[in-house]
């Protein structure tokens, strides 16, 4: 059975932006797993472990606006573990 052709055109852009969005997603999707691992590698590196507390932390730092993420990161190297976690209601 053919398909009119209206119909089959916009099916098939249908198709294709389904797929766009996918790939827009798995971008995302890798993008965020990324900067999550990197936010998890300097609070290991600068606290040696990721405890409980601090996969805490974590959670409530990825939900940091990319601006306040840097200002943090810039001043975690003077932040002890305790000041760390007060800032964050810890």
């Amino acid at each position: 059975m053919k398909l009119p052709p209206l119909f089959s055109q916009r099916l098939e852009q249908a198709i294709r932006s389904e797929r766009l969005q996918g790939v827009q997603r798995g971008i995302q999707l890798g993008r965020q797993k990324g900067y999550l691992e990197m936010q998890e590698s300097l609070l290991v590196f600068r606290f040696r472990e990721l405890d409980s507390q601090l996969e805490i932390v974590l959670e409530e730092i990825m939900e940091l606006p990319k601006e306040h993420f840097t200002r943090l990161i810039l001043q975690l190297s003077n932040l002890s573990r305790e000041e760390l976690l007060a800032r964050f209601g810890g």
